[in-house]
């Protein structure tokens, strides 16, 4: 958790007195808005528990493709 989202959580509710419900997800909602950018995420798949994909009709056996994501 980010202060800056804290900050923006807060003022999004107000000086007033009176009650104001808030759900906690626009919380985590400013939090990923800030993080996004900045932060990247990676997936990583354990050994033992992945499986094996064997593709029959790859166009070139020779060759090894291999191939760019965005990080989120």
């Amino acid at each position: 958790m980010t202060t800056f989202a804290l900050k923006k959580f807060m003022l999004e509710q107000g000086p007033s007195k009176s009650t104001n419900l808030m759900e906690w997800d626009k919380l985590w909602a400013y939090n990923k808005d800030y993080i996004d950018p900045i932060s990247p995420r990676y997936t990583a798949i354990v050994k033992e528990t992945s499986a094996k994909i064997i593709i029959n009709n790859f166009p070139d056996k020779g060759t090894t493709t291999v191939e760019t994501h965005p990080l989120h």
